[in-house]
């Protein structure tokens, strides 16, 4: 099975946790239920589906998806 090369290929959310005002906003609408806000941001990447909702509704844009060396590796040619 190729399961094993999707942390290898696939991009997953970081939050700039300097920039993050703690609003609820990404863990509110997260369909997988992988986001915890607290003190800081925090991602359960087993559960995250790689959807990158957070992404498109943090309204703060401190989310942002880190790509694996991998991928852009992959992406350049």
């Amino acid at each position: 099975q190729a399961g094993f090369l999707i942390p290898f290929t696939v991009p997953k959310p970081m939050c700039d946790d300097a920039a993050c005002v703690r609003c609820g906003t990404c863990e509110t609408n997260c369909p997988a239920k992988a986001i915890t806000v607290s003190d800081r941001v925090r991602f359960d990447y087993d559960k995250c589906i790689r959807c990158l909702c957070c992404v498109e509704l943090c309204p703060h844009a401190c989310i942002s998806p880190r790509f694996p060396w991998l991928l852009t590796q992959w992406l350049k040619h």
